[in-house]
């Protein structure tokens, strides 16, 4: 049996190899080995380093913009608003009552002045009658008044007085005679000539009250009396017109064009004065409402006319009004635009505003082509340097327009700023730079 020392190979020729031959052989290859990797990697190095050598030695043309230090900027904000309908109502009678009809239903639109529905009137209208015949009693009773008594009332009255005369001068001629025969002593008592002394002062009584009543009948009627009748005519006259309103209030009429949103009652249903019976919504003319801060709501100016952004459309809408208070939840002053149309609208929609806000700060405006994505929130941009290389600059971001943006940060008025094609350079790249006007941009 043969030992590892004494072990013998086959080689390719058919050779036997001893151990010591073995391990040169392996030597060898090893180092033929690492030559053939040493000298991949100088080929691969001879490549890299070629275009390399070409990006240095040739200069990528870029178009630039020389920049100018601004004051101010102007940066649209974008603010969120609601539509809201002009007038919206909850309708209902004044009087309480039993509906009768319904004539109306949810969805439909209705114009002004319209009948939406009515009550029972039979009670109302048995009211009304009741009082119509008080007043016409009081009005019989006031022209009797006014008219005075009748002359066969003022005759008769007269005829009255006169009779009382009468009575009078015969009592005093018996109450003469029995004073006479009383003191001769006669037939006549003292006791019968009180009793006819005491008659004949009752029959003047009589005879006075009945010449004041003649007077009176001729005089005709007080006026106080007149007055009073007056009064209570007018009284009844109110009650009479309360009566006719109340049957009136019994239908329900539309008080505008519009279009019914709810409805809460149907026939047989009793309702209460005051009760909500229906919601009418006018369509036609629709507004939007915004939530301005205080600062930005001072330079609106009623009747000044801006793009409302509604549903995927622009609508033109004018200022109706800026109101004077603040909201006590958001701390904004409500601002309302009213729109020009109301086609395809309905209220609650979502509106927005764009608003170009003056920012009084220092910066540049540069091409909105000319920004690269930084780190930390921030932008950058390509800077050419005095030796026709570009650098990165970091910049913030202050306001976007639709070709340029205001910006701030590591830049100074003069530098100049790769306009476009940021996307194809590398910081230190070589470049030829192609001057264009920043009104160009």
């Amino acid at each position: 049996m043969s030992t590892p020392n004494s072990k013998r190979w086959n080689n390719f020729f058919g050779r036997q190899l001893t151990v010591r031959q073995k391990v040169t052989l392996r030597i060898v290859a090893v180092g033929g080995l690492v030559s053939v990797v040493c000298a991949a990697g100088a080929v691969w190095n001879t490549d890299q380093a070629e275009p390399t050598a070409r990006v240095q030695n040739e200069r990528l043309p870029v178009s630039t913009v020389v920049l100018t230090a601004e004051t101010a900027a102007q940066r649209q904000r974008s603010y969120t608003g609601t539509l809201v309908a002009r007038r919206t109502s909850e309708l209902s009678f004044e009087v309480a009552g039993k509906v009768q009809q319904v004539l109306v239903d949810e969805g439909e639109q209705v114009s002004g002045g319209q009948v939406l529905a009515r009550l029972d009137t039979g009670r109302l209208e048995a009211k009304r009658n009741k009082i119509r015949s008080e007043r016409d009693q009081a009005a019989a009773l006031l022209a009797e008044l006014v008219a005075g008594p009748r002359q066969e009332t003022i005759a008769a009255a007269r005829a009255e007085v006169q009779q009382l005369e009468s009575d009078v001068a015969l009592l005093e001629r018996q109450v003469a005679r029995s004073a006479k025969l009383v003191s001769q002593g006669g037939a006549v008592t003292a006791e019968e000539y009180e009793s006819d002394l005491f008659g004949t002062k009752a029959a003047r009584a009589r005879l006075v009250a009945g010449q004041q009543r003649l007077q009176e009948l001729e005089n005709g009627t007080r006026q106080e009396r007149i007055d009073a009748q007056r009064a209570i005519l007018a009284m009844l006259e109110a009650s009479l017109a309360d009566s006719e309103l109340e049957i009136e209030d019994a239908e329900l009429l539309a008080p505008y064009a519009g279009t019914l949103s709810v409805r809460r009652v149907d026939e047989g249903a009793v309702v209460s004065a005051g009760e909500p019976v229906f919601r009418l919504v006018e369509l036609d003319r629709l507004e939007a409402w915004f939530g301005l801060p205080p600062k930005v709501a001072a330079k609106v100016n009623v009747g000044e006319t801006y793009d409302v952004q509604v549903g995927g459309r622009s609508v033109p809408a004018q200022v109706k009004a800026v109101l004077p208070e603040l909201d006590r939840t958001t701390r904004t002053r409500s601002v309302i635009l009213e729109l020009s149309t109301s086609e395809g609208l309905v209220p609650e929609q979502v509106a927005r505003w764009s608003l170009a806000e003056t920012q009084a700060t220092e910066g540049f405006w540069v091409p909105n082509t000319a920004l690269m994505r930084g780190t930390r929130g921030l932008w950058s941009v390509y800077a050419v340097g005095a030796d026709q290389t570009v650098a990165r600059r970091d910049v913030e971001l202050l306001s976007t327009g639709s070709e340029a943006s205001f910006v701030r940060g590591t830049l100074v008025a003069g530098d100049t700023v790769v306009a476009d094609g940021v996307h194809r350079l590398v910081p230190g790249q070589s470049v030829s730079a192609i001057s264009n006007s920043a009104a160009d941009q």
